[in-house]
């Protein structure tokens, strides 16, 4: 849960501040929201519409689920976002691609979220995707915002048709690939953790409310769906 000053806890919160915090969750993602909707480069008329009228829903949604989620993070209740320790180096170079292969052709299942490393225009991040279809007769997978992937992690979808949430496309000097999961990996997507060339980077990137959903479907204690392929 989460304490008076903002942070997660164990201790349960009585019925009147479980209310504050989630009316200042709900603030808080709401300026969020809007303003990722302000500054979403393509978005039509139309679509701004449809988007602003379903985001009453989808703000009261990420706020239940976010106070309400099994993870070793703390939520900060004013900025709407997770909070946890930064590692000085993005340190994917060390992750091993015949185990990280192993682990997907075993647990790699529709609705599994994943740590996706992206390096672009010098910068370093980790970000949540979710896998939405298996293709095991051509050893791929694919995921809902980054397209299809080998399962040893390679990204196969051409960099510039592949368009993501932000409405933005990648740059052909793009590097893209799923990792394995891991608390390391997994704390950095969820916290927005970024670094540059001089090291971590002192302003986290802003979550989106699909991201902030995803965080709250992670198994933290296996990193696993709950119900396995079989």
């Amino acid at each position: 849960m989460v304490s008076s000053s903002g942070k997660q806890t164990t201790i349960f919160l009585n019925g009147a501040s479980r209310q504050a915090s989630y009316a200042e969750l709900c603030n808080a993602l709401y300026d969020k929201s809007i303003l990722e909707l302000a500054e979403h480069p393509t978005l039509s008329k139309t679509a701004l519409q449809q988007r602003l009228g379903s985001l009453t829903y989808y703000v009261n949604l990420a706020a239940e689920k976010l106070l309400n989620c099994d993870t070793p993070l703390e939520l900060d209740l004013y900025n709407g976002s997770w909070q946890g320790a930064q590692s000085l180096t993005c340190k994917t170079e060390n992750s091993n691609t015949e185990t990280a292969t192993k682990w997907l052709l075993k647990h790699a299942q529709p609705g599994l979220v994943v740590p996706v490393y992206v390096e672009e225009q010098r910068v370093e991040y980790i970000e949540l995707d979710v896998v939405d279809k298996i293709d095991l007769d051509n050893n791929k997978f694919r995921l809902n915002k980054h397209g299809w992937f080998t399962f040893d992690g390679i990204h196969l979808s051409c960099p510039m048709t592949n368009q993501g949430e932000s409405g933005a496309t990648h740059s052909p000097m793009t590097s893209i690939r799923v990792l394995k999961p891991s608390k390391g990996y997994l704390t950095a997507a969820c916290c927005g953790h970024c670094w540059n060339l001089k090291g971590k980077a002192t302003t986290p990137r802003r979550l989106s409310l699909r991201q902030l959903l995803l965080t709250t479907q992670i198994n933290w204690k296996t990193y696993k769906l709950h119900t396995a392929r079989k």
